[in-house]
């Protein structure tokens, strides 16, 4: 064998080398990124339910303030907006706390409003307002 034809063979291996050193790099970081990826999704779903569910007390809250109406009125009323932006399984929960502080508090099913329940293990995502209602005269 010459010279030249073993640099040659010298070069061809440390290419394969290289390549083999790309595969098992990306074998073990693949993975890793698809993991952080759908854990960034479901972490998405979660604020955005979050968000909504704090909307939905916060109008509840308005309704209870605005209204003399019973509470089962307003309770009937928000489901049909929250199931309007599409959230399942909503429950609204009206206290009255003292003679003029309203609990408002609002709480949705996590599996049965995410698009997929992969990694985050949520059973339910509840917020809670509280209102002053003026004393009726």
């Amino acid at each position: 064998m010459t010279v030249v034809n073993r640099r040659r063979r010298g070069r061809s291996l440390r290419k394969s080398r290289r390549l083999g050193a790309a595969t098992v790099e990306a074998a073990i970081c693949l993975p890793v990124l698809v993991v952080v990826w759908l854990g960034a999704f479901e972490l998405n779903q979660l604020v955005t339910l979050r968000q909504q569910t704090q909307v939905v007390a916060s109008l509840t809250a308005d309704k209870v303030v605005r209204s003399l109406r019973s509470f089962d009125f307003i309770e009937n009323e928000v489901e049909t907006i929250a199931e309007s932006l599409g959230l399942q399984d909503v429950q609204i929960e009206i206290v009255q706390v003292d003679n003029q502080i309203v609990e408002s508090k609002v709480t949705i099913d996590f599996a049965s409003n995410s698009p997929s329940n992969t990694i985050l293990r949520f059973n339910e995502v509840s917020s809670t307002c509280y209102s002053y209602r003026k004393k009726e005269n």
